[in-house]
């Protein structure tokens, strides 16, 4: 792809440049991106009708198996392996290495980042948890467990605002051939941090817009799972499934394609990331350029 990258542009120059190249480069990508994005839609499909089969399930009552908790695991590995081979695939579209050579680096930033999001998102189930017992009057080492909540949801908040300067630090990482991630992560980091703002108008308009056309995306999803537990409430109270034989399939159809459409958000706020990327390297050219002059 050849695009003007080296330029300093605002957040919404790289966002708007982000579309752009979206569009230009559409059925490129399609071809490029549509096996990856298959494996990831469909692995996306069956770990939500397990999940769903676990929470509302005919055996939600007895609790979640150990056979089923190692699958549910098995299928969050292989959705950030499948992620990472797209991640791959995109950045192969966007510089010289092809898509074996950017894969490995791929894999490493997708668990990396996967392990990071899973630690945040335990966080955030420990503060609800708190929130469950707030009533009761729990107290958990002499503070309330409400207290406990809201320290936890701060811990998380500032776990995703750690994570912005990745925006930079993903791009730079494929961009320097040379990039070991043990050596290399924190000084990237560390410019990263340095243009925290930038990144963060980037990460917040990309983030509102993805939650916003996401929410559209899904909206067939979360009809059926409304239908889903409305049946199991149900059937809880000794009534018959309301459900027909074929939601199953057409539960795991739904969420496959919805997932699979989504993709096209997280390309795009990769495009987005990759021009905040050129916007910080031209800025810091600049600077270099006139601390010489001068």
């Amino acid at each position: 792809m050849e695009t003007e990258l080296y330029k300093d542009r605002s957040v919404s120059g790289c966002i708007k440049a982000g579309a752009a190249l979206l569009l230009t480069h559409f059925s490129t990508l399609i071809c490029r991106l549509w096996l990856p994005g298959l494996l990831y839609a469909l692995v996306s499909g069956g770990l939500y009708r397990l999940f769903t089969t676990i929470l509302l399930g005919e055996g939600a009552a007895e609790g979640i198996k150990l056979a089923e908790s190692l699958l549910f695991l098995g299928g969050e590995m292989a959705i950030v392996a499948l992620f990472g081979y797209v991640l791959a695939g995109v950045m192969s579209l966007l510089q010289e290495n092809g898509v074996k050579a950017n894969l490995m680096k791929a894999m490493k930033i997708s668990f990396l980042l996967g392990a990071f999001l899973f630690a945040i998102g335990q966080i955030v189930v420990l503060a609800i948890g708190g929130f469950g017992l707030a009533p009761m009057g729990v107290t958990i080492a002499g503070a309330s467990s409400s207290v406990w909540m809201w320290a936890l949801l701060i811990i998380a908040t500032g776990g995703l605002l750690l994570l912005v300067p990745f925006h930079y630090v993903t791009i730079k990482y494929f961009f320097y051939r040379e990039a070991k991630l043990r050596k290399h992560l924190l000084p990237f980091y560390v410019t990263g941090l340095k243009h925290w703002g930038f990144l963060f108008g980037i990460s917040f308009f990309t983030t509102f817009i993805a939650v916003v056309v996401g929410a559209l995306l899904f909206l067939p999803v979360s009809i059926l799972f409304l239908a889903q537990l409305q049946s199991a409430v149900g059937q809880s109270m000794g009534d018959a499934s309301g459900l027909p034989t074929y939601f199953p399939l057409l539960q795991f159809a739904s969420v496959a394609l919805c997932t699979l459409l989504s993709l096209l958000i997280s390309v795009w706020a990769l495009f987005v990331s990759y021009y905040a990327f050129g916007a910080i390297e031209a800025r810091g050219a600049k600077k270099l350029k006139g601390g010489i002059v001068s």
